[in-house]
């Protein structure tokens, strides 16, 4: 599902225009397509861009799977690790867990601590615990469950990380990573920068001759907190640098994209609290709802939207190779046809 702030008459237009013009008129945008992936920390820019290596370049980014073994067991290690040591006053690990917690908090890694991964994942202090991390300030990616299941099999002698494995790694993107790739003899750039804090300072050197800038966001994460500041939520941080960037003068790019991302992991969200529990401007109702809640998140985005140029919106889940596929192409189409009009007006 996406959302798109022109009209569907316009994008009916847009797309017959496209498919009557794309192929004697692609010459007009350029020999390259370069699109920039910005947004906050944890908002699903290298899983998207993991994603683009798969369905555009075979899959050279894992092609080497082994490099994702350490990269799993230490992912898997480390989330549990790091909610055992909460610190919250209301956190307290039940006298029947704490043989297997501790087990775990004097471990170096992953191998050592199967086991006891697996009793506590199992558990339902566990459960609770990672299903109200907002609430708890914990830093774990929404992924963690999925690595507690998969503890086992990580940890085996001749463990070969799967795609859907290697999609759900994590590694902090520091500096900045490209990708090359053609469609239709059409060359697309796509650079990732960093979204913490101390990183964006390096997004400056990403700007000259962007196309299209692809801001994401994780729709899941407006009841948590930054890492590098528990003060502060990561849903306005998101909605300020939004704002900001759109504004800069530094940002001129043709199109602008916006990536409501973690759709999936929203949905699981509100099944358990409404929306309604953190935002008393949507229902109770609305608030169980994944289509109202998408579209309230999308019109504070669009509120905050300080752009000149057209911006597109879509709900997105950067883990669904099928998502992503059936988003890139409509990014495709978006940009081919404000660069047509954009040629046509000069």
């Amino acid at each position: 599902m996406f959302l798109c702030t022109r009209s569907s008459t316009d994008a009916t237009k847009k797309s017959n225009l496209i498919d009557r013009e794309i192929k004697g008129d692609k010459k007009k945008v350029g020999d390259t397509i370069k699109l920039l992936l910005l947004g906050p920390g944890d908002a699903g820019k290298s899983t998207f861009l993991k994603q683009l290596n798969l369905l555009h370049t075979e899959g050279n980014e894992i092609s080497n799977r082994n490099n994702y073994i350490r990269i799993l067991q230490d992912n898997c290690f480390h989330s549990m690790r790091l909610l055992l040591q909460c610190s919250h006053p209301d956190f307290k690990i039940p006298p029947e867990l704490e043989n297997d917690a501790n087990k775990i908090l004097n471990a170096n890694d992953l191998n050592s601590v199967v086991s006891s991964i697996e009793v506590l994942a199992k558990s339902e202090f566990i459960t609770n615990i990672f299903s109200s991390r907002g609430y708890y300030k914990l830093q774990i990616p929404c992924v963690s469950e999925y690595y507690w299941s998969n503890a086992s099999r990580f940890a085996q002698h001749d463990f070969i990380p799967t795609t859907e494995d290697i999609m759900r790694s994590r590694v902090k993107t520091s500096g900045i990573q490209t990708v090359d790739f053609l469609v239709e003899r059409l060359k697309f750039t796509i650079i990732d920068v960093g979204g913490q804090r101390s990183e964006r300072r390096k997004w400056l050197h990403c700007f000259d001759n962007v196309t299209a800038i692809i801001f994401l966001t994780a729709l899941d994460e407006y009841d948590m907190v930054l890492e590098e500041d528990d003060e502060i939520s990561r849903l306005s941080e998101s909605l300020s640098l939004w704002s900001e960037v759109t504004a800069s003068h530094y940002f001129q790019p043709l199109v602008w994209i916006l990536f409501l991302n973690k759709s999936d992991s929203l949905k699981k969200k509100i099944e358990q609290n409404s929306l309604h529990k953190y935002f008393d401007d949507i229902s109770e109702e609305d608030g169980k709802n994944q289509d109202k809640c998408v579209e309230y998140f999308h019109k504070q985005y669009t509120e905050k939207y300080n752009g000149v140029n057209p911006f597109y919106t879509y709900t997105t889940c950067a883990l669904d190779t099928k998502n992503c596929r059936k988003v890139f192409d409509a990014i495709y189409r978006s940009i081919l046809a404000e660069a047509l009009q954009n040629v046509s007006l000069t």
